[in-house]
């Protein structure tokens, strides 16, 4: 890929002089390594994400998709679900200390017809019969 990013800068400015040239592709290829640590990390947080400790009271008479609003806040990520696919299922009294991200799903996800996986850098919460 950096070839063609070479030849591309070639063809189109045969005009300049060499130590522009040298430039403009030092500050591509250095752009692009950027952008890939840069992927890396935004990879390596949402891995960390279902680990991720939190204290948590959940209490009898909220509903699961209060549940997911407030974890959405304390992990500060992005949780996408369908709020009305929620709406039937209250949430399982609880109360979490330094529990990870994973269990409380677990447990809350629990003999519903929902899973979660992590997809397109978010978590999403998916009805598992459709």
């Amino acid at each position: 890929m950096t070839n063609r990013i070479v030849a591309f800068i070639r063809e189109n400015t045969t005009s300049l002089p060499i130590g522009v040239l040298f430039k403009l592709t030092t500050n591509v290829l250095l752009s692009a390594i950027v952008l890939t640590l840069f992927c890396n990390a935004q990879n390596k947080q949402l891995d960390n994400l279902l680990s991720k400790k939190l204290n948590l009271d959940v209490y009898a008479s909220e509903r699961l998709e209060s549940i997911l609003f407030r974890l959405e806040l304390h992990t500060e990520s992005r949780i996408t679900f369908e709020v009305r696919e929620m709406f039937p299922y209250k949430a399982k009294a609880a109360k979490y200390k330094n529990a990870p991200l994973k269990k409380i799903l677990d447990e809350q996800l629990a003999n519903t017809p929902f899973g979660y996986r992590i997809y397109k850098r978010k978590l999403l919460i998916y009805d598992v019969s459709k």
